[in-house]
């Protein structure tokens, strides 16, 4: 922005020496003749050379310009040049200035070409300033914070992906897509979402049925109080920290020798997938605070389809469990576990099989329980493997070295993989998760600084353009009074 006013105030600092208004003639002889006489002049001394002879700076040519009417073919030029004068930013202070008059007379005289550059332009029609209704202001806050989950379950929301075909990175569209067009179905109940985050009613729908009617959306002081609630129960959401993709960039200590891990996945790549003749879940857990709710290890999430490797209690077992979708439904089992076992603060490797015959769970290479379980595991799931959390079910603890296997490896791999060996069936590996290296954060700037720069980075993409000076200093204040106060990032 700066760049682009510094060239646009060169052009303005050129044309602020013409003596005399230049009205537009009659005949197009007589406005060239009057053009090259007074302006082009100007231009030619001062702005030619770093615009359009042997530069073009801001992709500005003054030398297109060989009357008033090429001039008036752009109003946006002629607008920017009108600002700067009219604020005496142009020409630069170290530079000659013109007089008041020549100013004035100036301003004047561009004013009227910008008027019949525009006189044909279609009027513009008022715009209703509107709030977001709650289907917008969730996508928006997802978008902000680049959440893995949605903020709230909402019956606005119909049309559902069940096949995670929206990859722009690939450039293609799947033949097939699988969606979801319940109002609130079990789907949705078991979905990724912020833990005690409600949204506000929902919007009063237009004669016409939609939602977005901006006479519908008004923001009375009620509903702005709502609005506010709603702000603090998203960022205090239990599973926030974890959901949140810029966590790091925004939130995370730079003090904090731990860097603040969002929660992982492991993507499946499609081709390597597709030679699957069962499937193996390998992991190695330190739980810090085991009861009797499921924790999930992994989990990808597809109805029936589902995969997982969880520990917890169901019924009168606690333990560890495996599910997944076979011979079309889907099927789960849990092997008995003491809990006191993994509740000694060591590290703990956990393993799911299924072979096409049996699922068997292991603990530390060991198999803890077996059961039959026949038939083709499907394999048809392209999301991602959530490893650590799901919707209500995260794991409290460490997880490091998640792998998944395309077969269901046996029971001497197993035990060879939980006394740390590397490369045991790599042929067959489909996709892995490791924590990564904790190092101590050099800062070499004050953390008020650094605070500085993150709110600028956020503001920008809140508002997808720099905040004015004004905000920026408003948020800056409110953290270095609240940062001097607590000490807490």
């Amino acid at each position: 922005m700066k760049v682009a006013r510094g060239f646009l105030a060169r052009l303005a600092f050129a044309v602020a020496f013409v003596v005399s208004s230049f009205a537009h003639a009659e005949k197009p002889s007589a406005e060239i003749r009057d053009f090259k006489k007074g302006v082009q002049q100007i231009f030619e001394k001062h702005c030619y050379e770093c615009h359009g002879r042997e530069k073009t700076k801001g992709k500005v040519d003054l030398t297109k310009y060989a009357t008033w009417a090429d001039l008036e073919e752009n109003p946006e030029l002629i607008e920017e040049m009108i600002e700067v004068l009219d604020k005496n930013e142009m020409p630069p202070e170290e530079e000659l200035q013109p007089t008041q008059n020549q100013r004035d007379r100036l301003i004047s005289d561009l004013k009227k070409a910008f008027a019949n550059s525009t006189k044909h332009d279609q009027p513009l029609v008022p715009m209703r300033l509107r709030r977001m209704n709650r289907f917008e202001y969730g996508n928006a806050v997802r978008d902000l914070f680049d959440l893995e989950s949605w903020v709230y379950s909402i019956n606005d929301r119909i049309i559902r992906d069940h096949s995670n075909y929206f990859r722009p990175e690939s450039g293609k569209m799947p033949k097939v897509v699988r969606v979801g067009n319940r109002i609130m179905g079990l789907q949705q109940l078991l979905e990724n979402r912020l833990l005690g985050v409600m949204a506000f009613p929902k919007d009063p729908p237009a004669e016409n049925g939609f939602n977005n009617r901006g006479d519908h959306l008004s923001l009375s002081p009620v509903l702005m109080e709502s609005f506010l609630e709603l702000s603090r129960s998203i960022v205090h959401a239990e599973n926030f920290d974890e959901n949140c993709g810029v966590w790091h960039d925004l939130f995370d200590d730079p003090l904090s020798p731990k860097a603040k891990a969002r929660r992982a996945s492991i993507s499946v790549d499609r081709s390597v997938a597709a030679g699957s003749t069962g499937l193996t879940v390998s992991a190695w857990i330190r739980p810090t605070n085991l009861s009797d709710q499921w924790q999930t290890i992994v989990r990808r999430e597809d109805s029936w389809r589902r995969q997982l490797l969880a520990i917890g209690r169901t019924g009168k077992t606690w333990g560890l469990w495996m599910g997944a979708g076979i011979a079309g439904k889907y099927e789960e089992f849990g092997a008995a576990v003491d809990p006191k076992i993994l509740s000694d603060g060591e590290w703990h490797h956990v393993a799911g099989t299924i072979d096409g015959k049996k699922i068997r769970l292991y603990l530390d290479g060991k198999e803890v329980g077996s059961k039959p379980m026949a038939g083709k595991l499907s394999t048809q799931s392209a999301g991602p493997m959530l490893v650590g959390a799901h919707g209500n079910e995260p794991f409290y603890g460490d997880l490091n070295d998640v792998r998944l296997y395309r077969s269901g490896l046996n029971g001497l791999q197993i035990q060879s993989i939980a006394s740390g060996e590397k490369g045991i069936a790599g042929d067959e590996l489909m996709g892995s998760w490791s924590l990564p290296d904790e190092a101590k954060p050099k800062v070499e700037q004050p953390v008020e600084k650094i605070a500085h720069e993150r709110i600028e980075k956020f503001l920008l993409k809140a508002f997808h353009s720099p905040a004015d000076e004004k905000t920026g200093k408003l948020y800056a204040r409110y953290f270095d009074k609240q940062y001097q106060k607590s000490g807490d990032f």
